[in-house]
């Protein structure tokens, strides 16, 4: 795993390596629905050294991805990137997430439905700050791929 933090408008930046591989893996449960990649909103923002609050909680069906030396997951299958980020230092919801794949940045669906982060934090405001990104199934060739999760700061 590759780790490492860096601020662009209080962002976070975490990267790990994914590994795809070929062969199906059958999932249980439901999937979330792929839709079309968005550039992201992340590349042009300016650094800021505030320490981000986010979790990235899944990558396909790894949990805590960043904990992990490497991430296998099978490329015939959509890929999730799930988690939550907050604006602690303004005390709201992040102005939004990107997910950051072999330094391309794309726009997470972000204001999911997170309850667990309004009740840890005792801030109702934060409940809707859930982020997801989908991708189709071989959007990403087999080998090793960098990730990278980037907060954007909350304009107030």
């Amino acid at each position: 795993m590759f780790l490492f933090v860096r601020s662009h408008s209080c962002l976070a930046v975490l990267a790990l390596v994914v590994l795809l591989s070929c062969g199906k893996k059958d999932v249980e449960g439901t999937s979330p629905e792929v839709s079309p990649l968005v550039p992201g909103i992340s590349q042009n923002l300016t650094r800021n050294d505030l320490a981000p609050t986010y979790a990235f909680d899944y990558l396909g069906t790894v949990k805590d991805p960043v904990v992990q030396k490497s991430v296998q997951v099978s490329g015939d299958t959509r890929l999730a990137f799930l988690g939550w980020a907050v604006d602690e230092a303004a005390k709201t919801p992040a102005g939004g997430v990107d997910v950051v794949v072999d330094q391309a940045p794309y726009l997470a669906k972000y204001g999911i439905a997170r309850p667990d982060v309004g009740t840890f934090f005792k801030r109702p405001d934060y409940i809707n700050s859930g982020f997801e990104l989908v991708l189709a199934p071989g959007k990403l060739p087999k080998g090793p791929h960098s990730v990278s999760i980037q907060i954007g700061r909350a304009h107030v």
